[in-house]
């Protein structure tokens, strides 16, 4: 399959390189090979065929694979922003986070997407509930705290800001 590859890539016949790309992730055992042709099939579908939809699925693929690579999580975001498919990328998230065994892994996610949620997109929603889980994962855990409170004085909901003040 390499040498089939090399030929499409040289007579610049994409559709039948994205089907070996395709092939090869099912014959595939070894997560890290099928990681790199789901990014080279998202790479493919965005800059050969203009289809960014096509990409973010196939970046999320490989995104749902390898969860603390910040290059293909960074794809990820772009997409979704350029498809602007947040709630999408939500349930990615959401995905990969109960794939994660130790709780700084998922903590560590869920602060990128507090990130994007919360200070980029001002989805105060979101945003809490990604709190709320960081505290049941980690009681006590200081950033979730601290961005609570944060949003409840913002919100003057403060019912809620003593609750998390007697955290």
């Amino acid at each position: 399959s390499q040498l089939l590859e090399v030929a499409y890539r040289s007579t610049e016949q994409f559709d039948k390189l994205a089907e070996t790309f395709k092939t090869q992730i099912d014959q595939y055992a070894d997560e890290v090979d099928k990681v790199e042709r789901y990014r080279e099939l998202a790479t493919l579908y965005e800059v050969q065929f203009s289809d960014v939809d096509a990409a973010f699925h196939y970046i999320s693929d490989a995104f749902k694979l390898e969860p603390t690579s910040e290059a293909i999580h960074d794809r990820l975001v772009a997409f979704a922003k350029e498809r602007a498919s947040f709630d999408e990328l939500f349930d990615i998230y959401l995905d990969v986070l109960v794939q994660l065994d130790e709780p700084e892994s998922r903590n560590n996610l869920r602060k990128k997407m507090v990130a994007l949620y919360h200070d980029e997109q001002q989805d105060i929603e979101h945003a809490e509930m990604i709190y709320r889980d960081m505290l049941d994962d980690e009681p006590g855990n200081e950033f979730a705290v601290e961005r609570l409170q944060q949003v409840y004085r913002e919100q003057e909901n403060w019912e809620r800001l003593v609750e998390v003040l007697r955290i």
